[in-house]
């Protein structure tokens, strides 16, 4: 099982948070040189991960899979259409149906392990924001942007979902493939300096990109 601690610091490092190196002592149980502290405070303030009271964090708490999906769906941008679809935990669970977040994960008020929450971590990961697009006198207009996940907004690195078509030494279209480390899936020439893929030619595979390289 893991506790509230260690989950606040894998999503500290997903959303690339970086807070302050001393934290300003909100939480009672997180010493504010506690190398996390200023994170943790982070995203408090940015509304995504509260304590279990004012004035503590319940560090050494275990989270539920629930209470790991509210915040997720919070971090995602969901929180007011939970709220409106109604609340906890029905609306935030309808709201999570819009998403994968859940996909292979069970959610309920048990303490949440190890493997449901690298599951979660990994959905969430593939998730694309759901943000502001537009601002009328009637309100906000929100919608996801399809590609725009947490890998991309905080990491730069992009998802593609297409036939593997060229490596170095064969090509399903040409003569020749690929120059010398890079593979080409879609019509995307990628660089590549993994093991031996061609096997793979001709089938439809994931790959994962660093967008500013």
């Amino acid at each position: 099982e893991i506790t509230r601690l260690q989950f606040a610091s894998i999503l500290c490092r997903m959303l690339n948070i970086t807070g302050q190196k001393t934290g300003e002592g909100i939480f009672k149980d997180i010493a504010r040189r506690h190398y996390l502290a200023g994170k943790i405070e982070e995203l408090r303030k940015m509304g995504i991960m509260n304590g279990t009271a004012e004035d503590m964090f319940g560090k050494d708490e275990k989270i539920s899979s629930m209470q790991a999906a509210v915040v997720f769906l919070r971090a995602l941008g969901y929180e007011n259409l939970a709220e409106y679809k109604g609340g906890y935990p029905t609306g935030y669970l309808a709201a999570a149906r819009e998403t994968d977040l859940l996909k292979g994960v069970s959610v309920s008020d048990k303490a949440l392990t190890y493997s449901q929450a690298m599951m979660l971590f990994y959905n969430f990961a593939s998730c694309e924001l759901y943000q502001v697009r537009a601002v009328s006198s009637d309100g906000q207009t929100m919608e996801t942007v399809e590609g725009e996940t947490v890998l991309k907004v905080y990491h730069n690195i992009a998802k593609t979902k297409d036939v593997l078509s060229a490596t170095a030494d064969t090509s399903l279209y040409s003569e020749n493939g690929t120059p010398s480390g890079e593979v080409r899936i879609g019509s995307k020439n990628l660089k590549y300096d993994g093991s031996d893929i061609k096997q793979y030619i001709g089938y439809e595979i994931e790959g994962y990109y660093n967008t500013d390289s």
